[in-house]
């Protein structure tokens, strides 16, 4: 069964807080699945569009999207839950 190993995130908006520290808000987009045999590979969500993203490299027509893995934390669950979408589905 495959497992979950990285969750694929973008950043949706920068801000500074009322501390004056700048902060980001970030958006899920999908996972990196490892399966039995140790191959990776992604999920990514059906809604997303890479192209409606907004840029914060600076460059002039910058022509790539960064996406960022975060770890996905050790889940060990006491029971099985529901899927909420389709980065809980087990393929």
């Amino acid at each position: 069964m495959a497992r979950k190993v990285k969750n694929l995130s973008v950043k949706t908006r920068e801000y500074v807080d009322n501390s004056g520290v700048k902060k980001a808000n970030w958006q899920n987009i999908g996972v990196v699945m490892e399966n039995d045999q140790g191959k990776q590979f992604m999920l990514i969500d059906r809604w997303v569009n890479l192209a409606g993203l907004p840029d914060f490299s600076g460059k002039e027509n910058p022509s790539a999207v960064m996406v960022t893995m975060f770890d996905v934390d050790d889940y060990k669950p006491t029971q099985k839950a529901a899927p909420t979408s389709n980065n809980d589905m087990p393929f």
